[in-house]
């Protein structure tokens, strides 16, 4: 008994030891697990810090991918606004660059009353025309037309009744000072797609002639009828014909007159055009109340007035068949300058002829065609022309012109060659 008493208190004594070392393992292990949990704590805070930021950069680039939406549908928007203006806008234009030979043929023998003995031979190069043209689609119904205009011109050799030195060239008395663009033409064509009535009203050529050539100058007719002025024209439009009606007021006056406000300027044509698969046929004639109203008889009248009207008609056709291309135009005024019939009466035809020839990857148009003239002395004193060229389009878009043409003028018997 006494054993057993000593034993257990042999066992009594030594469970502190045992429990305080088990106490000390214990206590270790709980300094483990809060370090370990510090760590978990602080892994658990970086990764919420990382979170943050993922969360933020998503934001960013949500951001960035809504901007570049709002972007690329705005840029969408401007291209389609772009694309309606393009197609209600329509730009083109021509720039003409002139390079001559002008032998007057004529030598000077000091004495002559009418410049002959200052009169020179010449060569020189020059813009003649730089053209922008506008077109604008208002409406279905309704077209805007504009032509901004530089043309540097040059004199006519005979002009009136003295020479002066200068070729003919395209530029019209009424164009460009020759320093900047102008407005040349502005109106407005109000008009069915389908044909029926339309009307054009404002500042433009108006429809009496046709003056189509292949030629650098101008042709005799567009010399004598050419008319630009701020007008209307009534028109009807009916498959292949077309009628119109024309009024003006005109630049210059009638002697006497003291009405400088006074639409007394007037006109008709009609035009009949057939398009087949390899062919193209103009038929065209009008009538004008007063072709003293014409650019280069304004540009020329010394006081830009006028006794009385002289009305005149003309009459042309063009036709372009395969490689042949014809056309003939006359202008004849009805009564002359002095009185009301017979005498020197105002006068201009042109014919011309061109045959396109393949040489190579390239194609030549070879033209010819003759002028007669018996126009009033304040218009031209040209007689007769008769000129040879060639022509090519050397690029896009690129056209290169090559004309010989012999003028011959009432004033004197030799031959002018440009």
């Amino acid at each position: 008994m006494k054993k057993l008493i000593a034993t257990m208190l042999v066992a009594m004594l030594a469970m502190p030891s045992v429990m305080a070392g088990e106490n000390e393992d214990l206590q270790n292990e709980i300094q483990v697990l809060k370090q370990q949990l510090q760590m978990l704590e602080q892994r658990l805070s970086s990764q919420e810090v990382r979170t943050d930021r993922i969360a933020a950069s998503s934001e960013i680039v949500e951001a960035k991918a809504m901007q570049m939406e709002e972007d690329s549908l705005s840029m969408i928007e401007s291209w389609a606004q772009l694309k309606a203006v393009n197609d209600r806008v329509h730009i083109s234009g021509n720039v003409d660059v002139v390079g001559y030979l002008f032998d007057h043929g004529i030598e000077g023998n000091g004495s002559s009353s009418n410049g002959l003995d200052d009169l020179q031979d010449e060569n020189d190069f020059y813009v003649d025309q730089v053209q922008l043209n506008i077109g604008l689609d208002i409406h279905d119904y309704v077209k805007g037309n504009i032509t901004l205009l530089y043309e540097e011109g040059q004199n006519v050799p005979f002009n009136g009744t003295s020479l002066s030195n200068g070729v003919v060239a395209g530029g019209d008395t009424e164009s460009s000072d020759g320093s900047l663009l102008e407005i040349h033409e502005a109106y407005i064509s109000i008009a069915n797609p389908d044909g029926g009535l339309y009307l054009n009203a404002g500042k433009m050529y108006m429809p009496f002639g046709n003056y189509a050539t292949n030629f650098i100058l101008d042709t005799q007719t567009q010399q004598l009828g050419e008319t630009l002025d701020t007008g209307v024209q009534v028109g009807y439009a009916a498959g292949a014909l077309d009628i119109s009606y024309f009024a003006f007021n005109g630049g210059s006056e009638q002697v006497g007159s003291s009405n400088e406000n006074d639409v007394n300027t007037w006109g008709v044509s009609a035009n009949y055009a057939v398009e087949q698969e390899d062919m193209t046929l103009n038929l065209g004639a009008g009538y004008i109340n007063n072709i003293l109203q014409s650019v280069e008889s304004r540009g020329n009248a010394a006081v830009g007035s006028y006794d009385h009207e002289i009305d005149a008609f003309n009459v042309y056709a063009t036709l372009q068949s395969g490689p042949i291309w014809a056309s003939y135009e006359i202008i004849q005024a009805m009564r002359n300058d002095d009185n009301g019939s017979g005498g020197n009466q105002a006068m201009a035809q042109t014919a011309e002829v061109g045959l396109t020839v393949p040489v190579g990857e390239r194609e030549y148009l070879l033209m010819a065609k003759y002028e007669d003239n018996a126009q009033q002395a304040d218009v031209t004193s040209i007689d007769n022309t008769w000129g040879l060229g060639i022509a090519t389009d050397v690029f896009t878009n690129t056209r290169l012109t090559l004309n010989y043409e012999n003028q011959r003028h009432n004033l004197v018997n030799d031959d002018q060659d440009a």
